[in-house]
């Protein structure tokens, strides 16, 4: 959607000190993202150790505990034990991979918005934000509730108790 003259949203970031600071936040958002990824990989790693570390099988088998049905149950997957892991780095994803997704695009088309003085881009760039907010205040919303469920189910428990 190409806008107009009059629709352009660019003579209100026409200020050189409101660029600046657009191009500033974008790169911290940009980095923000990269850290982010980052931790992701060395949960990555963490979780594959882990996996691997945490191995119930081995130490049964270790423990010289001689039963047919945990021998038949590590021979059709040893790695059964490892899906919880697999479980908890997918919400670990979810909830720092998809911000940091968020964030990164936020960045990259707020440069792009100012180098090119491209409108469609600046919206784009808002919309990720938007995104971005909208994830974390969901987020927050939800263990505002939780926290307000385990008050009053602690305090009805005290009352019944």
């Amino acid at each position: 959607m190409k806008t107009t003259h009059s629709d352009s949203v660019f003579p209100v970031i026409s200020d050189e000190q409101i660029r600046r600071d657009l191009k500033e936040t974008a790169f911290w958002t940009q980095l923000l993202a990269y850290i982010m990824w980052g931790l992701l990989i060395l949960a990555g790693f963490f979780f594959i150790g882990a996996g691997f570390w945490f191995n119930p099988w081995g130490r049964l088998a270790e423990s010289g505990l001689e039963d047919p049905a945990l021998e038949q149950a590590m021979q059709m997957n040893p790695f059964a034990h490892s899906i919880i892991f697999v479980f908890i780095y997918a919400f670990y994803v979810l909830f720092i991979g998809l911000p940091a997704y968020f964030l990164y695009r936020f960045g990259r088309r707020i440069k792009q918005a100012l180098r090119q003085n491209n409108d469609d881009a600046l919206r784009d760039a808002v919309r990720y934000l938007k995104y971005y907010f909208t994830f974390y205040g969901i987020i927050a919303a939800f263990t505002a509730v939780m926290y307000l469920l385990v008050f009053i189910s602690s305090a009805v428990a005290f009352l019944v108790f």
